[in-house]
């Protein structure tokens, strides 16, 4: 009888992106605006990228993730500005 064996360490990055995957279909059209609004540390090219690679599944990024799953949940959403109208 032959068993398999579990691996011993769990790729780090195949948890995040597996927990990207299942979330996906949850984030709203507007889930970049959301983060960089706010989270402004991602308002450089290579934040830019780093979302569009973890949304894509090319990269692991465990607290864009924790991020993501927080939008897809419904705790963070886009900031309404209201505007002064002038009469």
């Amino acid at each position: 009888m032959t068993t398999t064996k579990k691996p011993l360490r769990v790729d780090p990055g195949k948890a995040c992106k597996d927990r990207v995957k299942k979330i996906k279909m949850y984030l709203p059209i507007s889930y970049k605006q959301i983060i960089l609004e706010n989270f402004p540390e991602y308002e450089t090219e290579k934040g830019h990228n780093l979302i569009t690679y973890v949304i894509n599944l090319r990269a692991a990024d465990l607290r864009l993730t924790e991020i993501l799953e927080q939008i897809a949940a419904g705790k963070l959403k886009l900031k309404i500005h209201e505007f002064e109208t002038f009469e």
